[in-house]
């Protein structure tokens, strides 16, 4: 009965994937479908009021990832949907993109929904970078679904966010040679610097947790 309860308000969700050509975009798809629920590739900006959950995936190189954001206008799609209280997670470069700032390449401006910069890791000869591989979690600052989810998740990236100037956001962090910014949650906004549809079990929990807010 449960089961069929559960299954009938996942249906109920429909989730958004941005297509803005960063992203591994068909491993998502595929978390979404395993776990019961609708998702939809969307192509183009236009009116959010179908979704339930938006998804801003990244990979690659963050100034160009903000650029085709403003010219493609996903930047006002994506502030239109948080106004509607819509919920939004992005994932490695689609969190650092909800930050202020990144100084990768010559630096660029990101869509400053959250006060914050992206730098590179320190220099550190014993980790070498970019951080690659499964590395632990900590969401013991969580007092929800998600302080479940400590454990280990997979990273692929360079650049990491070191602190958020912001009060009221709650912060899971990882180590890699110093403290790092793993997964923030302020109201409706959510972000994972590791992928976790490439997480297995570990991930897919954490992707439920989000569906489920």
């Amino acid at each position: 009965m449960e089961k069929n309860s559960e299954s009938r308000n996942n249906k109920k969700k429909v989730i958004g994937i941005i297509n803005y050509g960063f992203g591994n975009i068909p491993s998502l798809k595929n978390a979404l479908d395993y776990l019961g629920y609708k998702s939809v590739i969307i192509n183009k900006s236009q009116n959010p009021k179908k979704y339930t959950h938006i998804i801003l995936p990244g990979d690659g190189f963050f100034p160009k990832a903000a650029e085709v954001l403003r010219k493609k206008k996903w930047d006002s799609f994506i502030n239109n949907a948080l106004n509607e209280d819509k919920k939004l997670l992005g994932i490695c470069v689609g969190m650092q993109l909800l930050f202020s700032y990144s100084s990768e390449g010559a630096g660029s401006e990101g869509l400053g929904i959250i006060k914050g910069n992206c730098d590179k890791f320190n220099n550190n000869k014993n980790y070498s970078i970019p951080h690659i591989g499964f590395n632990f979690v900590n969401f013991n600052n969580f007092n929800s679904e998600f302080k479940k989810n400590t454990g280990y998740f997979y990273f692929i990236h360079s650049f990491r966010v070191k602190k958020i100037r912001e009060k009221d956001i709650l912060i899971a962090n990882s180590f890699y040679g110093e403290d790092f910014v793993a997964f923030i949650n302020k109201k409706n906004i959510f972000g994972a610097q590791f992928h976790p549809e490439k997480s297995g079990i570990q991930g897919l929990s954490l992707i439920k947790n989000f569906l489920d807010c």
